[in-house]
């Protein structure tokens, strides 16, 4: 009896990682994580200081079908809002991934833009990922995050002069030199909590970039 309980905590702990994974689950965390996820909910926010003096700062601040994107800075300041027809991420078993992304531009500084004018926007980015080893440098244990390496982006934009796409290819470098660390908060059967950070410090200048993102599997 005491050998069997002491299993059960094994599994119990042995399948959690981030602190507010589920308690126990009977999926590995490999296995939870694969699959197709919608983005619900997130905000990315970016920061560029000079001698302690902010130079611009950017906001995304996002829901499952809207983007609304501020940007003041020392040159400009402006306000854009997007529908969102589509933010997901296909994440494969056999360690690659799609990241789709696809919004319509429909104000711009809080007026609706002309309506003769469409402006859509899809990008669609592929690559690797594999599970970060623990890593005392960031601060986290073994499978706490994953490590993205963007291989290949196609972006094509629409608007009132007709359709271009750019597509761009990439070399990756594992985790020596990532593309996207995403630290997991959670990860439970259909729920993925993450987040990241991207820090650049010269002399006098500091840019730091964070984002939070959650997204499900419906």
């Amino acid at each position: 009896m005491f050998m069997l309980g002491l299993g059960i905590i094994l599994l119990t702990t042995g399948c959690r990682k981030g602190d507010e994974d589920p308690w126990f689950s009977i999926k590995t965390r490999k296995a939870r994580l694969v699959g197709e996820w919608t983005m619900t909910s997130g905000n990315i926010t970016a920061i560029s200081t000079s001698n302690e003096v902010v130079l611009s700062s950017t906001v995304h601040e996002y829901t499952e079908d809207q983007e609304h994107y501020e940007v003041i800075s020392n040159i400009s300041n402006y306000t854009k809002d997007y529908v969102i027809e589509e933010y997901r991420i296909k994440i494969d078993n056999n360690g690659t991934y799609e990241r789709r992304l696809k919004k319509e531009l429909v104000l711009i500084d809080g007026q609706p833009r002309d309506p003769d004018e469409i402006y859509l926007s899809s990008v669609v980015e592929r690559g690797t990922w594999t599970f970060l080893k623990r890593n005392s440098e960031y601060g986290l244990k073994n499978k706490e995050a994953v490590v993205l390496n963007r291989l290949e982006s196609s972006s094509t934009i629409t608007d009132s002069s007709g359709t271009s796409t750019n597509t761009s290819t990439y070399t990756a470098f594992g985790e020596s030199y990532p593309y996207l660390i995403w630290e997991i908060e959670r990860l439970a059967n259909k729920e993925l909590l993450i987040k990241n950070e991207i820090t650049g410090v010269t002399q006098n200048d500091n840019y730091v970039r964070t984002e939070e993102f959650r997204f499900i599997q419906k």
